[in-house]
């Protein structure tokens, strides 16, 4: 593919032109995937250059509190911050190994597969319902940053004075780039939102255009008693959908189509995702033991006051939580998808009397949703859903007692 076609690409099917703030981010760390194979050298050279950067900065800041801050902190809290600390740097430089080897030309032929899928289904406003989420999400993720790191920088200063804080700052710079990661994924889970939910309407379309049995007597449907009548994702363009003549597997097609886009999804994001959800939970258990440590008094803080202190760092324990938290509640929304193609296609085959075409397309992507769910996972290791939440908050709690059992 020429550069040219490729910037063609880039310009009608990445999503997240429009959305600058996220590119924006996504380039400064390294992590914007569609450039990268056509200055392979440039971008090498950029990698390398912040590798050592972030690594002299690493090395650095452990030297730093190995020899000056031996007296001042917990033992389970240096540790506790050294393994977080080295965990982050070599995270990032596996976050950038699969941005290289994901990025370029296969990253412009995943989004070539979105456009098969648009010449079938039509042209939903994805961009408009994509960015506005994105910039909500986006706001709430730099609030809730931008106050617990501003809060806890303050609160340690006030405590140690300004040169300690510094040295621990980087700490927001990583955690803003487990935002940024997160914000990307999300942007291709809304992808495929989007285009479940265009199926779904062609389905109810259909579904609404097709005869009633005899003796049908009220459309559970059409009155909306169920949850699944009222769709929020295209709402304003329900109306302007027309019966769609289903033939040669269309439906069945795009479906296909979008379940092997989870597939590049998963290899793309699922090792990160997995070392993310690792460090957010490094983070959780550490600030626990923080704040714990502070209420009782088994960490010291020279202040007058613990209040300001245990509040930051309450802070920064929800930011990873609410980061960890908005990317399960993501999937999850992409899942009813799956769930409402079932129900809405039961019940055109109860509740209506579709021709034999009609029934066989119909018939055909049940199943393929059935036997072929959209799944998002974490490297093969666990699946993004609610129970994850349940068993994430369950391993926090017990690891966060374990550490407060050498409390004096």
């Amino acid at each position: 593919m020429r550069v040219g076609e490729f910037n063609k690409k880039k310009e009608d099917l990445h999503t997240n032109k429009s959305f600058v703030f996220l590119n924006v981010l996504l380039k400064i760390f390294g992590l914007k995937c569609y450039v990268h194979r056509n200055a392979s050298k440039l971008f090498l050279t950029r990698l390398l250059l912040t590798i050592i950067i972030l690594g002299a900065l690493l090395i650095f800041n452990l030297h730093y509190k190995a020899t000056n801050l031996n007296n001042i902190l917990n033992i389970s809290v240096k540790i506790t911050d050294t393994v977080q600390s080295v965990y982050d740097y070599f995270q990032y430089i596996i976050d950038l190994f699969y941005v290289y080897k994901y990025g370029g030309l296969v990253y412009c032929e995943y989004f070539k597969q979105y456009d098969t899928i648009d010449g079938i289904i039509g042209k939903g406003n994805y961009k408009l319902t994509i960015n506005r989420r994105l910039s909500k999400l986006s706001g709430i993720f730099v609030a809730f940053w931008l106050t617990s790191s501003t809060c806890d920088f303050v609160a340690w200063a006030l405590s140690f004075g300004w040169k300690t804080p510094m040295v621990y700052s980087t700490a927001y710079l990583y955690l803003l780039i487990r935002m940024v990661t997160t914000l990307d994924i999300i942007s291709h889970i809304l992808q495929i939102q989007c285009r479940m939910s265009m199926i779904y309407e062609i389905v109810h379309v259909n579904y609404v255009s097709a005869d009633n049995l005899p003796g049908t007597i009220c459309d559970s449907v059409e009155n909306k008693n169920w949850f699944y009548g009222k769709n929020n994702m295209h709402e304003a363009d329900s109306n302007k959908i027309r019966p769609v003549c289903i033939r040669d597997k269309n439906l069945s097609r795009c479906y296909l189509i979008l379940t092997e886009q989870c597939s590049y999804i998963n290899q793309m994001f699922g090792v990160r995702v997995l070392l993310n959800t690792f460090s957010s939970f490094i983070d959780m258990v550490r600030f626990t033991n923080l704040t714990v440590r502070m209420i009782v008094g088994s960490q010291h803080i020279q202040y007058n006051t613990v209040y300001f202190p245990i509040a930051s760092t309450i802070s920064r324990m929800l930011t990873c939580a609410i980061i960890f938290i908005s990317l399960v509640l993501h999937c999850e929304n992409a899942y009813r998808q799956n769930e409402k193609i079932i129900l809405i296609i039961d019940h055109l085959f109860i509740n209506k009397n579709p021709g034999p075409e009609l029934r066989a397309s119909m018939s055909e992507l049940r199943d393929l949703v059935r036997s072929r769910p959209v799944n998002f996972h974490l490297a093969n290791f666990f699946r993004l859903d609610y129970t994850l939440l349940i068993s994430t908050a369950s391993v926090v709690t017990t690891y966060s007692i374990i550490l407060l059992q050498s409390i004096n």
